[in-house]
């Protein structure tokens, strides 16, 4: 499983905490907009995709 978050708080004592326990792939801050929350949630799948397969 892979794990993104969307917050709208930007603390990096907590973002590393979140990145290091929750194994997080990638964090965006609010207000997010459309294109970069596609390609997030595309990289990812394909991140997802690569771990499934072993590439």
């Amino acid at each position: 499983m892979q794990r993104m978050r969307v917050t709208g708080y930007l603390k990096s004592k907590i973002l590393l905490r979140s990145v290091n326990e929750a194994a997080l792939f990638r964090s965006l801050l609010k207000p997010v907009s459309t294109g970069p929350l596609i390609k997030t949630v595309q990289d990812t799948g394909k991140q997802h995709h690569q771990s499934v397969k072993g590439d």
